[in-house]
């Protein structure tokens, strides 16, 4: 799977799913890097992933949540398909296992 993160137009895209129960933010900076949002001024997202696999968008992202976001263990996935709730966690758990 080809992965860019980058600050890619995110607009129309919505809850697709979650990463894996237990995804630390530190997991996510290693096979992400950087989250390359941070904060919106309604307070319901603290930090973001945006980027394409194999094309297709994808958002990880922390909701409505009052820990810090590296505290956090609790991560959705957006995107325009459904499709990239299982990409992403494949690939998620292809490159934690390295």
């Amino acid at each position: 799977m080809k992965v860019k993160v980058g600050k890619f137009n995110a607009n129309g895209s919505c809850f697709q799913g979650h990463m894996p129960k237990g995804t630390t933010y530190q997991s996510l900076v290693k096979v992400f890097g950087e989250p390359n949002e941070h904060g919106y001024g309604d307070g319901k997202v603290t930090v973001e992933w945006r980027g394409k696999i194999d094309g297709e968008l994808f958002t990880i992202y922390d909701w409505k949540t009052n820990i810090l976001a590296e505290d956090n263990t609790n991560w959705n996935i957006g995107g325009h398909k459904g499709c990239v709730n299982e990409m992403i966690n494949s690939y998620f758990k292809e490159e934690m296992g390295k």
